[in-house]
């Protein structure tokens, strides 16, 4: 499990890494669980934030979306993904952003927790 209080924004309208949110668990092969968590607002009001998991680098998968209605707001965020058919060895999970507007800050505590599951 990854832990961090630091704080961190994104402009990109891409997927970006959200600094100080990502693990990395060696596998016997199978399902992989990951949970992320953190709370987020925009500086744009109306603005579309996104979140979502990243498995060794591949496509953002598990993506929860929140309209900013008020800038003055702050988003909790959370995401449970299940991958099948992980090979054994070394993986590592990022959770991942972007906004489709404004900057997106996050704030308080970040947590990635990944597991192996059956």
């Amino acid at each position: 499990m990854n832990a961090s209080n630091a704080s961190g924004t994104t402009a990109s309208a891409s997927y970006a890494d959200v600094t100080n949110a990502s693990d990395t668990i060696t596998t016997t092969g199978g399902n992989l669980i990951a949970i992320a968590s953190f709370c987020q607002s925009n500086s744009a009001a109306t603005s579309a934030m996104y979140a979502a998991l990243s498995l060794d680098g591949a496509a953002e998968v598990g993506e929860v979306v929140t309209i900013e209605t008020d800038n003055t707001f702050q988003h909790s965020q959370c995401i449970v993904y299940r991958w099948s058919g992980v090979s054994a060895g070394s993986h590592t999970v990022k959770l991942r952003w972007k906004t489709s507007g404004g900057t997106s800050t996050a704030y308080g505590g970040r947590v990635i927790l990944i597991e192996e599951g059956h």
